[in-house]
């Protein structure tokens, strides 16, 4: 506690700056913290809706992809140009 008293101290006497209590956003990014149970989460479920928001996508459903993450595609599947 000590250390992190002395780190404040001293970005507080370079920069100007004032404590606004217990942060829950940074960055688009919501932090979601639960001392009574150790957890500590990060989402980015607010930047994603204000995104589909944005594009008039927020009523859009997801649907899987037709390749799933690790698989190779078969020889068949793949273009068969030089590139």
């Amino acid at each position: 506690m000590n250390f992190l008293l002395e780190t404040k101290k001293m970005l507080t006497s370079h920069l100007d700056m004032k404590y606004l209590g217990n942060v829950s956003f940074v960055l688009g990014i919501e932090i979601l913290c639960d001392r009574s149970h150790g957890v500590l989460a990060l989402s980015k479920k607010k930047y994603v809706e204000k995104v589909l928001n944005r594009f008039n996508m927020k009523l859009c459903n997801p649907y899987a992809a037709p390749i799933q993450k690790g698989e190779r595609p078969f020889n068949f599947q793949c273009s068969q140009n030089d590139n």
